[in-house]
C-alpha cells in the first residue's frame, strides 16, 4: 500500500526527558517512549505513563486550526465510533495526548495477509463512515473547531475540482507521468462532473484522510479512526475513494462489506458509487504525485493507481 510513500517533512525529535517536561504541568509522567512511524504530516510517539497507561503524544507540524478541529471532532465522536479519548490538549504548545487504541492499521493487516480480520472489520468501517456522513451541512467548505464553515465553496465539486486543477498545474506532475495522464484526469472529471454534482448536492462531513493507514483493526473489528485534521464539509465519496484506493490488495468482498455497513448505517448509496469515489480520489493521488518529495517507486505506484482508475472498468 503506502508504506513506502515518503513524508514531506521530517518527524520532530522528542526525547523522553522532553516529553516529561511537556506533561509535567498536567500531572503526568511518561516512563517510556516509542516513535510511531506511520503518518506523514505530524509526529506521533507512544508513551508509557507512570500509572501504567499507554498513550500517544501527537506533535502537530501543521497550523493550529488543524489541531483544534481534530480535537473537537475526536471529542464529538467519542462513544459513537472508535476514536481515541483526548487525555489532555495544549493547543498553544501544539500537541495533544491521546488514549492509545489497540490494533494494527488496515495497511499493516493487509501486508500481513490477515484477510479474515480485514473482511470481518469491513462492515464496521462502512458503518463508521456512515456515522461521519450523517453530520450534514448547508454548504461545503473548510471548518473551524466549532464545525462552522469558515471558507465556503460554491459547491462540493467546485471546491474539490478547484484543488484538483491546482494540483494538475504543478510542473512536477507532468514531468513524472506525462501530459497524456494529466489530460486524461481532466477529462475523467469533466465527464463525471454532472453526475458528481447531483450526488454531492447535500454536503456532509468528510474525514478526508480515511485511508488504510488511518484505520485500526483489532480482533476482526474496527478499533480506531485516526487523523482528523483534514476534515471538512464535502462528500463521503472522498473517504470511500481513499479506503478503496488499494482494493486490489484487500479481500475481494471488502468493498461489498463496506457497502453493507454504509447502508445499514443509513447511507443511501448511489449506483456506481465505487466509480465515482475513484474519480474523486484522483484528486488525492495527483496531489501526492506533484509534491516536491516523491520517490521514484512512489511515482510508479501512484501512476499505476491513476491508470487503473482511468482505464480499468469498475
Amino acid at each position: 500500500m503506502e508504506q513506502g510513500w515518503v513524508r514531506q517533512h521530517a518527524s520532530l525529535p522528542l526525547s523522553l526527558e522532553a516529553a516529561r517536561t511537556l506533561l509535567a504541568p498536567h500531572g503526568l509522567e511518561p516512563v517510556g517512549l516509542q516513535v510511531l512511524t506511520e503518518g506523514k504530516a505530524n509526529t506521533n510517539v507512544k508513551l508509557e505513563l507512570s500509572d501504567g497507561r499507554p498513550a500517544v503524544l501527537r506533535l502537530y507540524q501543521r497550523e493550529k486550526p488543524a489541531q483544534l478541529l481534530e480535537t473537537a471532532l475526536l471529542r464529538k465522536f467519542k462513544g459513537e465510533i472508535p476514536v481515541a479519548e483526548v487525555i489532555v490538549a495544549d493547543p498553544d504548545a501544539g500537541w495533544i495526548l491521546l488514549e492509545f487504541l489497540p490494533g494494527r492499521t488496515l495497511q499493516q493487516a493487509a501486508a500481513e495477509g490477515a484477510s479474515d480480520d480485514i473482511l470481518s472489520a469491513a462492515h464496521g468501517i462502512g458503518a463508521a463512515l456512515a456515522t461521519i456522513e450523517a453530520v450534514q451541512f448547508t454548504r461545503p467548505g473548510f471548518l473551524d473547531a466549532s464545525l462552522t464553515i469558515v471558507d465556503p465553496w460554491p459547491s462540493v465539486i467546485d471546491g474539490l475540482q478547484g484543488y484538483l486543477d491546482t494540483c494538475l498545474a504543478r510542473p512536477l506532475l507532468a514531468q513524472r507521468v506525462g501530459d497524456d495522464i494529466v489530460r486524461s484526469v481532466h477529462r475523467a472529471w469533466d465527464e463525471a462532473r454532472p453526475s458528481l454534482e447531483a450526488i454531492t448536492a447535500k454536503p456532509n462531513l468528510s474525514h478526508a484522510d480515511f485511508k488504510p493507514s488511518n484505520l485500526l483493526i483489532h480482533e476482526g473489528r474496527l478499533s480506531g479512526v485516526l487523523d482528523w485534521e483534514f476534515a471538512h464539509s464535502g462528500t463521503w465519496l472522498l473517504d470511500a475513494g481513499q479506503v478503496l484506493r488499494h482494493r486490489g490488495e484487500l479481500p475481494e468482498d471488502f468493498p461489498s462489506e463496506v457497502a453493507r455497513g454504509l447502508q445499514e448505517g443509513g447511507l443511501d448509496i448511489p449506483d456506481g458509487w465505487q466509480k465515482w469515489a475513484g474519480v474523486i480520489d484522483l484528486m488525492s493521488l495527483v496531489d501526492f504525485l506533484g509534491r516536491d518529495v516523491c520517490s521514484d517507486g512512489t511515482v510508479r505506484h501512484i501512476g499505476r493507481l491513476i491508470h487503473g482508475t482511468l482505464f480499468v472498468p469498475t
